[in-house]
Protein backbone atom coordinates (compact mmCIF):
# COMPACT_ATOMS: atom_id res chain seq x y z
CA UNK A 1 0.00 0.00 0.00
CA UNK A 2 2.65 2.35 0.83
CA UNK A 3 4.60 1.33 -2.36
CA UNK A 4 1.20 2.95 -4.51
CA UNK A 5 0.40 5.77 -2.30
CA UNK A 6 4.15 7.13 -3.09
CA UNK A 7 3.88 6.87 -6.66
CA UNK A 8 0.28 8.22 -6.48
CA UNK A 9 2.24 11.46 -4.76
CA UNK A 10 4.48 11.45 -7.87
CA UNK A 11 2.31 11.06 -10.31
CA UNK A 12 0.51 14.42 -8.19
CA UNK A 13 3.04 16.90 -9.05
CA UNK A 14 1.05 20.07 -8.71
CA UNK A 15 4.18 22.43 -9.07
CA UNK A 16 7.70 22.42 -10.82
CA UNK A 17 11.34 22.47 -9.54
CA UNK A 18 10.97 21.09 -5.92
CA UNK A 19 13.37 22.59 -3.91
CA UNK A 20 15.26 19.95 -1.72
CA UNK A 21 17.73 20.72 0.82
CA UNK A 22 19.95 17.37 2.21
CA UNK A 23 23.17 17.45 3.94
CA UNK A 24 25.63 13.95 3.04
CA UNK A 25 28.32 13.75 4.86
CA UNK A 26 31.95 13.90 3.10
CA UNK A 27 33.14 10.59 1.94
CA UNK A 28 36.69 9.80 0.23
CA UNK A 29 37.06 10.79 -2.82
CA UNK A 30 35.81 7.54 -5.26
CA UNK A 31 38.70 5.93 -7.73
CA UNK A 32 38.03 6.46 -11.46
CA UNK A 33 38.06 2.73 -13.20
CA UNK A 34 37.65 1.76 -16.95
CA UNK A 35 33.90 1.98 -17.76
CA UNK A 36 33.50 0.84 -20.89
CA UNK A 37 33.08 -3.00 -19.96
CA UNK A 38 31.03 -2.33 -16.69
CA UNK A 39 27.32 -2.45 -17.36
CA UNK A 40 24.58 -1.80 -15.25
CA UNK A 41 24.06 -4.92 -14.22
CA UNK A 42 27.53 -5.45 -12.99
CA UNK A 43 27.29 -2.01 -11.27
CA UNK A 44 24.33 -3.37 -9.27
CA UNK A 45 25.48 -6.72 -8.49
CA UNK A 46 28.47 -4.62 -6.87
CA UNK A 47 26.79 -2.41 -5.00
CA UNK A 48 23.94 -5.00 -3.94
CA UNK A 49 26.63 -7.38 -2.91
CA UNK A 50 28.74 -5.32 -1.03
CA UNK A 51 30.09 -7.37 2.27
CA UNK A 52 28.02 -6.27 5.19
CA UNK A 53 30.88 -6.73 7.56
CA UNK A 54 32.45 -4.08 5.65
CA UNK A 55 29.61 -1.64 5.46
CA UNK A 56 29.23 -2.29 9.11
CA UNK A 57 32.66 -2.09 10.20
CA UNK A 58 32.66 1.82 7.88
CA UNK A 59 29.73 2.77 9.28
CA UNK A 60 31.10 2.02 12.83
CA UNK A 61 34.25 4.01 12.28
CA UNK A 62 32.31 6.69 11.25
CA UNK A 63 29.31 6.75 14.36
CA UNK A 64 32.79 6.30 16.78
CA UNK A 65 33.98 9.06 15.34
CA UNK A 66 31.03 11.33 15.79
CA UNK A 67 30.29 10.17 19.55
CA UNK A 68 34.11 10.75 20.08
CA UNK A 69 33.12 14.21 19.01
CA UNK A 70 30.04 14.55 20.98
CA UNK A 71 31.16 13.60 24.39
CA UNK A 72 34.27 15.98 23.95
CA UNK A 73 31.84 18.82 23.05
CA UNK A 74 29.56 17.72 25.63
CA UNK A 75 32.52 17.45 28.46
CA UNK A 76 33.87 20.69 27.30
CA UNK A 77 30.48 22.58 27.94
CA UNK A 78 30.33 20.35 31.67
CA UNK A 79 33.36 21.23 32.37
CA UNK A 80 32.94 25.24 31.93
CA UNK A 81 29.88 28.04 32.44
CA UNK A 82 28.48 27.90 28.88
CA UNK A 83 26.82 31.05 29.48
CA UNK A 84 30.61 31.76 29.70
CA UNK A 85 31.55 30.14 26.43
CA UNK A 86 29.35 32.30 24.76
CA UNK A 87 30.26 35.54 26.08
CA UNK A 88 33.66 34.57 25.57
CA UNK A 89 33.10 33.62 22.02
CA UNK A 90 30.66 36.88 21.39
CA UNK A 91 33.46 39.47 22.54
CA UNK A 92 36.22 37.14 19.84
CA UNK A 93 36.08 38.42 16.41
CA UNK A 94 32.70 37.17 14.49
CA UNK A 95 33.50 35.13 11.86
CA UNK A 96 31.47 31.70 10.52
CA UNK A 97 33.27 29.61 12.43
CA UNK A 98 32.59 30.73 15.91
CA UNK A 99 28.98 31.85 14.68
CA UNK A 100 28.70 27.83 14.52
CA UNK A 101 30.66 27.31 17.87
CA UNK A 102 28.30 29.53 19.73
CA UNK A 103 25.64 27.79 18.33
CA UNK A 104 26.99 24.35 19.32
CA UNK A 105 27.34 25.46 22.54
CA UNK A 106 24.13 27.15 23.01
CA UNK A 107 22.56 23.29 21.72
CA UNK A 108 24.28 21.81 24.44
CA UNK A 109 22.93 24.44 27.02
CA UNK A 110 19.63 24.76 26.13
CA UNK A 111 19.44 21.03 26.49
CA UNK A 112 20.21 21.55 29.61
CA UNK A 113 18.80 24.43 30.73
CA UNK A 114 16.33 25.67 27.59
CA UNK A 115 15.17 28.42 29.84
CA UNK A 116 18.57 29.70 30.51
CA UNK A 117 19.74 29.89 27.37
CA UNK A 118 16.42 31.66 25.49
CA UNK A 119 16.59 34.43 28.18
CA UNK A 120 20.48 34.72 27.09
CA UNK A 121 19.26 34.65 23.34
CA UNK A 122 16.66 36.90 23.55
CA UNK A 123 18.84 39.70 25.18
CA UNK A 124 21.82 39.35 22.30
CA UNK A 125 21.59 42.03 19.81
CA UNK A 126 19.74 41.09 16.12
CA UNK A 127 22.99 41.57 14.42
CA UNK A 128 24.77 38.70 16.45
CA UNK A 129 22.71 36.57 14.71
CA UNK A 130 20.00 36.65 17.69
CA UNK A 131 17.33 34.72 15.57
CA UNK A 132 19.78 31.70 14.95
CA UNK A 133 20.14 31.37 18.94
CA UNK A 134 16.82 31.22 19.61
CA UNK A 135 16.03 29.30 16.99
CA UNK A 136 18.21 26.71 18.71
CA UNK A 137 17.42 27.53 22.61
CA UNK A 138 13.34 27.46 22.06
CA UNK A 139 13.34 24.12 19.50
CA UNK A 140 15.57 22.54 22.88
CA UNK A 141 12.45 23.94 25.08
CA UNK A 142 9.92 22.81 22.66
CA UNK A 143 11.26 18.78 23.28
CA UNK A 144 9.83 19.22 26.98
CA UNK A 145 7.64 22.39 27.24
CA UNK A 146 6.17 23.70 23.56
CA UNK A 147 3.71 26.02 25.31
CA UNK A 148 6.44 27.90 27.24
CA UNK A 149 8.50 28.03 23.72
CA UNK A 150 5.40 29.57 21.72
CA UNK A 151 4.69 32.27 24.14
CA UNK A 152 8.12 33.58 23.76
CA UNK A 153 7.28 33.67 20.28
CA UNK A 154 4.20 35.32 20.72
CA UNK A 155 6.50 38.10 21.81
CA UNK A 156 7.70 38.43 18.30
CA UNK A 157 5.82 41.34 16.10
CA UNK A 158 7.81 40.80 13.34
CA UNK A 159 6.26 38.30 11.06
CA UNK A 160 9.46 36.73 9.19
CA UNK A 161 11.28 36.16 12.80
CA UNK A 162 7.94 34.35 14.12
CA UNK A 163 7.72 32.02 10.90
CA UNK A 164 11.45 31.07 11.35
CA UNK A 165 10.83 30.58 15.13
CA UNK A 166 7.76 28.56 15.13
CA UNK A 167 9.17 25.97 12.74
CA UNK A 168 12.19 25.63 15.18
CA UNK A 169 9.46 24.81 17.91
CA UNK A 170 7.58 22.92 15.89
CA UNK A 171 10.96 20.82 14.77
CA UNK A 172 11.42 20.32 18.56
CA UNK A 173 8.62 19.54 19.26
CA UNK A 174 8.47 16.73 17.06
CA UNK A 175 10.86 15.29 18.99
CA UNK A 176 8.38 14.25 22.01
CA UNK A 177 5.38 14.35 19.89
CA UNK A 178 5.78 14.16 15.97
CA UNK A 179 2.25 13.54 14.79
CA UNK A 180 1.34 16.30 17.16
CA UNK A 181 3.66 18.73 15.80
CA UNK A 182 2.93 17.95 12.34
CA UNK A 183 -0.88 18.80 13.16
CA UNK A 184 0.10 21.96 14.68
CA UNK A 185 2.66 23.00 11.55
CA UNK A 186 -0.70 22.31 9.64
CA UNK A 187 -2.76 24.87 11.57
CA UNK A 188 -0.11 28.68 10.59
CA UNK A 189 -1.57 30.43 7.71
CA UNK A 190 -0.61 29.03 4.26
CA UNK A 191 2.44 30.06 2.98
CA UNK A 192 6.37 30.21 3.72
CA UNK A 193 6.29 30.06 7.46
CA UNK A 194 4.01 27.23 7.12
CA UNK A 195 6.04 25.65 4.66
CA UNK A 196 9.14 25.94 6.20
CA UNK A 197 7.91 24.18 9.76
CA UNK A 198 6.24 21.09 7.72
CA UNK A 199 9.69 20.58 6.44
CA UNK A 200 11.62 21.07 9.30
CA UNK A 201 8.82 18.86 11.20
CA UNK A 202 8.96 16.00 8.50
CA UNK A 203 12.59 16.31 9.02
CA UNK A 204 12.34 15.66 12.64
CA UNK A 205 10.29 13.20 12.33
CA UNK A 206 12.04 11.28 10.00
CA UNK A 207 15.36 10.92 11.73
CA UNK A 208 13.43 9.25 14.15
CA UNK A 209 11.32 6.91 13.05
CA UNK A 210 10.80 7.66 8.48
CA UNK A 211 8.52 4.02 8.67
CA UNK A 212 6.02 6.09 11.13
CA UNK A 213 6.09 9.12 8.62
CA UNK A 214 5.47 7.19 5.54
CA UNK A 215 2.52 5.49 7.04
CA UNK A 216 0.59 9.00 7.89
CA UNK A 217 1.69 10.35 4.69
CA UNK A 218 -0.45 7.66 3.44
CA UNK A 219 -3.31 8.31 5.58
CA UNK A 220 -2.87 12.18 3.94
CA UNK A 221 -5.19 13.91 1.00
CA UNK A 222 -2.08 14.14 -2.06
CA UNK A 223 -2.12 17.89 -2.81
CA UNK A 224 1.15 20.54 -2.77
CA UNK A 225 1.46 20.55 0.69
CA UNK A 226 2.28 16.48 0.93
CA UNK A 227 4.41 16.32 -2.29
CA UNK A 228 6.85 18.73 -0.62
CA UNK A 229 6.91 16.80 2.81
CA UNK A 230 7.01 13.48 0.37
CA UNK A 231 10.36 14.97 -0.88
CA UNK A 232 11.79 15.76 2.38
CA UNK A 233 11.01 12.25 3.83
CA UNK A 234 12.66 10.68 0.51
CA UNK A 235 15.82 12.39 1.09
CA UNK A 236 16.53 11.37 4.66
CA UNK A 237 14.86 7.80 3.03
CA UNK A 238 18.16 7.77 0.79
CA UNK A 239 20.49 8.22 3.87
CA UNK A 240 18.48 5.80 6.10
CA UNK A 241 18.35 2.68 3.14
CA UNK A 242 19.88 3.99 0.19
CA UNK A 243 19.18 0.54 -1.84
CA UNK A 244 15.12 0.57 -1.06
CA UNK A 245 15.56 4.12 -2.10
CA UNK A 246 16.64 4.37 -5.31
CA UNK A 247 14.11 1.21 -6.18
CA UNK A 248 11.60 3.66 -5.43
CA UNK A 249 12.51 6.55 -7.38
CA UNK A 250 13.11 4.54 -10.43
CA UNK A 251 9.48 3.42 -10.40
CA UNK A 252 8.28 7.23 -9.13
CA UNK A 253 5.92 8.38 -12.25
CA UNK A 254 8.12 10.79 -14.43
CA UNK A 255 7.96 14.38 -13.11
CA UNK A 256 9.53 17.59 -11.68
CA UNK A 257 10.28 15.58 -8.47
CA UNK A 258 11.04 12.57 -9.81
CA UNK A 259 13.73 14.69 -11.38
CA UNK A 260 15.14 16.14 -8.40
CA UNK A 261 15.09 13.33 -6.54
CA UNK A 262 17.05 11.36 -9.20
CA UNK A 263 19.30 13.73 -8.60
CA UNK A 264 19.89 14.00 -5.04
CA UNK A 265 20.30 10.09 -5.30
CA UNK A 266 22.64 10.16 -7.76
CA UNK A 267 24.75 12.96 -5.97
CA UNK A 268 24.67 10.69 -3.02
CA UNK A 269 25.68 7.62 -5.18
CA UNK A 270 28.38 9.44 -6.40
CA UNK A 271 30.44 10.08 -3.58
CA UNK A 272 30.82 6.97 -2.29
CA UNK A 273 31.11 5.50 -6.30
CA UNK A 274 30.47 7.01 -9.24
CA UNK A 275 30.64 3.91 -11.48
CA UNK A 276 27.37 3.02 -9.48
CA UNK A 277 26.07 6.17 -9.58
CA UNK A 278 26.43 6.19 -13.62
CA UNK A 279 25.01 2.62 -13.71
CA UNK A 280 22.12 3.87 -11.70
CA UNK A 281 21.56 6.61 -13.85
CA UNK A 282 21.70 5.06 -16.75
CA UNK A 283 18.89 2.40 -15.42
CA UNK A 284 16.64 5.25 -14.75
CA UNK A 285 13.33 4.95 -17.56
CA UNK A 286 12.47 8.89 -17.77
CA UNK A 287 14.74 10.10 -20.09
CA UNK A 288 14.94 13.96 -18.39
CA UNK A 289 15.73 11.88 -14.58
CA UNK A 290 18.50 9.83 -16.83
CA UNK A 291 19.76 12.74 -18.65
CA UNK A 292 20.11 15.10 -15.02
CA UNK A 293 21.01 12.43 -12.71
CA UNK A 294 24.05 11.47 -15.26
CA UNK A 295 24.71 15.24 -15.40
CA UNK A 296 25.13 14.91 -11.67
CA UNK A 297 27.24 11.71 -11.67
CA UNK A 298 30.08 13.06 -14.40
CA UNK A 299 30.41 16.29 -12.72
CA UNK A 300 31.37 14.53 -9.56
CA UNK A 301 33.64 11.92 -11.89
CA UNK A 302 35.36 15.55 -13.43
CA UNK A 303 36.24 16.16 -10.16
CA UNK A 304 38.71 13.49 -10.02
CA UNK A 305 39.16 12.18 -13.19
CA UNK A 306 38.48 14.84 -16.42
CA UNK A 307 39.77 12.15 -19.03
CA UNK A 308 37.72 9.12 -17.79
CA UNK A 309 34.67 11.55 -17.50
CA UNK A 310 35.34 13.26 -21.06
CA UNK A 311 35.68 9.18 -22.65
CA UNK A 312 32.37 8.31 -20.72
CA UNK A 313 30.62 11.34 -22.48
CA UNK A 314 32.07 10.75 -25.92
CA UNK A 315 30.76 7.08 -25.78
CA UNK A 316 27.03 8.44 -24.51
CA UNK A 317 24.44 8.32 -27.43
CA UNK A 318 21.92 10.95 -28.73
CA UNK A 319 21.00 13.95 -26.89
CA UNK A 320 22.15 12.78 -23.40
CA UNK A 321 25.79 12.64 -24.92
CA UNK A 322 25.44 15.83 -26.32
CA UNK A 323 24.70 17.48 -22.94
CA UNK A 324 27.23 15.75 -21.45
CA UNK A 325 29.84 16.84 -24.00
CA UNK A 326 28.78 20.40 -23.29
CA UNK A 327 29.05 19.98 -20.14
CA UNK A 328 32.41 18.84 -19.91
CA UNK A 329 33.35 21.38 -22.09
CA UNK A 330 32.42 23.98 -19.87
CA UNK A 331 34.77 22.29 -17.09
CA UNK A 332 38.00 22.51 -19.23
CA UNK A 333 37.59 25.99 -20.03
CA UNK A 334 37.02 26.99 -16.39
CA UNK A 335 39.87 24.74 -15.71
CA UNK A 336 42.32 25.92 -18.17
CA UNK A 337 40.97 27.61 -21.45
CA UNK A 338 44.17 27.52 -23.56
CA UNK A 339 44.05 23.90 -22.78
CA UNK A 340 40.21 23.67 -23.52
CA UNK A 341 40.89 25.20 -26.55
CA UNK A 342 43.38 22.87 -27.68
CA UNK A 343 41.41 20.05 -27.06
CA UNK A 344 38.45 21.11 -29.09
CA UNK A 345 39.40 18.51 -32.15
CA UNK A 346 38.75 15.32 -29.50
CA UNK A 347 35.29 16.35 -29.44
CA UNK A 348 33.41 14.94 -32.36
CA UNK A 349 32.87 17.04 -35.73
CA UNK A 350 29.44 18.16 -34.49
CA UNK A 351 30.20 19.09 -31.42
CA UNK A 352 32.94 21.48 -32.44
CA UNK A 353 31.20 24.34 -32.02
CA UNK A 354 29.21 23.68 -29.29
CA UNK A 355 32.32 23.07 -27.21
CA UNK A 356 33.92 26.08 -28.87
CA UNK A 357 30.97 28.44 -27.66
CA UNK A 358 31.60 27.38 -24.27
CA UNK A 359 35.35 27.89 -24.70
CA UNK A 360 34.81 31.36 -25.57
CA UNK A 361 32.33 32.49 -23.16
CA UNK A 362 34.22 31.42 -20.66
CA UNK A 363 37.58 32.38 -21.72
CA UNK A 364 36.51 35.90 -22.79
CA UNK A 365 35.78 36.36 -19.10
CA UNK A 366 39.21 36.17 -17.99
CA UNK A 367 41.52 37.17 -20.50
CA UNK A 368 39.46 38.75 -23.56
CA UNK A 369 42.64 39.33 -26.11
CA UNK A 370 43.87 35.99 -25.58
CA UNK A 371 40.33 34.86 -26.41
CA UNK A 372 39.94 37.45 -29.48
CA UNK A 373 43.00 35.84 -31.38
CA UNK A 374 42.16 32.20 -30.38
CA UNK A 375 38.91 32.74 -32.19
CA UNK A 376 39.88 34.60 -35.06
CA UNK A 377 42.61 31.48 -35.80
CA UNK A 378 38.94 29.73 -36.40
CA UNK A 379 37.94 32.11 -38.85
CA UNK A 380 36.23 29.44 -41.72
CA UNK A 381 35.12 26.85 -39.23
CA UNK A 382 31.62 25.79 -38.35
CA UNK A 383 33.21 26.62 -34.83
CA UNK A 384 34.41 30.32 -35.58
CA UNK A 385 30.29 31.56 -35.52
CA UNK A 386 29.59 29.86 -32.14
CA UNK A 387 32.84 30.97 -30.77
CA UNK A 388 31.58 34.71 -31.52
CA UNK A 389 28.59 34.44 -29.82
CA UNK A 390 30.10 32.79 -26.61
CA UNK A 391 32.59 35.74 -26.94
CA UNK A 392 30.48 38.51 -27.40
CA UNK A 393 28.14 38.71 -24.33
CA UNK A 394 30.95 38.25 -21.35
CA UNK A 395 33.11 40.72 -23.77
CA UNK A 396 30.47 43.77 -24.53
CA UNK A 397 31.29 45.08 -21.31
CA UNK A 398 35.01 45.07 -20.94
CA UNK A 399 35.60 46.57 -24.25
CA UNK A 400 32.31 47.33 -26.79
CA UNK A 401 34.05 48.36 -29.53
CA UNK A 402 36.43 45.01 -29.88
CA UNK A 403 33.03 42.93 -28.80
CA UNK A 404 31.28 44.83 -31.94
CA UNK A 405 34.17 44.00 -34.13
CA UNK A 406 34.24 40.23 -33.14
CA UNK A 407 30.67 40.38 -33.74
CA UNK A 408 30.67 41.47 -37.60
CA UNK A 409 33.22 38.81 -38.55
CA UNK A 410 29.90 36.22 -38.71
CA UNK A 411 28.27 35.80 -41.46
CA UNK A 412 25.05 33.55 -39.97
CA UNK A 413 21.62 35.08 -39.30
CA UNK A 414 23.42 35.37 -35.88
CA UNK A 415 25.01 38.57 -36.88
CA UNK A 416 22.59 41.19 -36.70
CA UNK A 417 21.61 40.90 -33.43
CA UNK A 418 25.36 40.34 -31.97
CA UNK A 419 26.14 43.38 -33.46
CA UNK A 420 23.06 45.62 -32.02
CA UNK A 421 23.95 44.30 -28.88
CA UNK A 422 27.70 45.41 -28.58
CA UNK A 423 26.67 48.58 -30.62
CA UNK A 424 23.49 49.61 -27.86
CA UNK A 425 26.48 49.17 -25.11
CA UNK A 426 29.00 51.03 -27.07
CA UNK A 427 26.87 53.87 -27.88
CA UNK A 428 26.63 54.41 -23.95
CA UNK A 429 30.23 55.45 -24.30
CA UNK A 430 30.72 56.97 -27.82
CA UNK A 431 27.65 58.06 -30.12
CA UNK A 432 29.78 58.86 -32.93
CA UNK A 433 32.25 55.93 -33.04
CA UNK A 434 29.00 53.55 -33.25
CA UNK A 435 27.33 55.36 -36.11
CA UNK A 436 30.77 55.48 -38.51
CA UNK A 437 31.10 51.68 -37.60
CA UNK A 438 27.44 50.81 -38.82
CA UNK A 439 28.03 53.16 -41.91
CA UNK A 440 30.81 51.48 -42.48
CA UNK A 441 29.67 47.63 -42.88
CA UNK A 442 29.77 46.38 -45.71
CA UNK A 443 27.70 43.62 -45.77
CA UNK A 444 24.57 45.90 -44.11
CA UNK A 445 21.82 47.51 -46.23
CA UNK A 446 21.33 50.74 -45.90
CA UNK A 447 17.89 49.84 -44.80
CA UNK A 448 19.22 47.84 -42.11
CA UNK A 449 22.16 50.39 -40.79
CA UNK A 450 19.29 52.63 -40.54
CA UNK A 451 17.56 50.33 -38.17
CA UNK A 452 20.00 49.43 -36.42
CA UNK A 453 20.77 53.17 -35.60
CA UNK A 454 17.41 53.95 -34.50
CA UNK A 455 17.15 50.38 -32.23
CA UNK A 456 21.11 51.44 -30.91
CA UNK A 457 19.57 55.51 -29.94
CA UNK A 458 16.16 54.21 -28.55
CA UNK A 459 16.19 54.16 -24.98
CA UNK A 460 19.53 55.98 -24.91
CA UNK A 461 18.74 59.17 -23.41
CA UNK A 462 20.59 61.20 -20.55
CA UNK A 463 19.55 59.77 -17.04
CA UNK A 464 18.40 62.65 -14.44
CA UNK A 465 20.26 61.88 -11.48
CA UNK A 466 18.80 63.62 -8.64
CA UNK A 467 20.88 63.84 -5.59
CA UNK A 468 20.71 65.25 -2.40
CA UNK A 469 21.93 69.09 -1.39
CA UNK A 470 25.04 69.91 0.30
CA UNK A 471 24.26 71.89 3.63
Amino acid sequence: MRWQISLGIAAASLCAGVAIGFYLGEQSSPQSTDITNYTVSQALDDKRGMSRSDEHRGGSEAQLSIDELNRSMRDMVDRSNPKALVDELRMSTSDAQKHALMEVVMQFWADDNPAAAVKYAMEMESGEGRLDFLSVALGSMAKSDVGAALRWVDQFENNSEREVLLASVYAGYAKADPESAMTAAEEMLPGYGRDLALAKVAEAWAQEDIDAVFNWIETQPVDRRLQNLYGTVMVAYMQQDPVNAGYLIEDMASGSQKTALACQYSQMLAKEDIQAALSWAENLPDATAQEQALAVAVDAWLNVDVNGAFNYALQAEGSVGGELLQQVAVRLAHDDPVNASQSLSQFPEEMQPVAAKEVARIWATRDPDAAMSWISGLNGSPAHQKAVQGAVYPLVDRSPEAAFELASSVSDSSRYNLMRYAAKVWYEVDPGAVHHAINSDHSMSDYDKEVMLKQVAYGNTQMDLVLPAIE
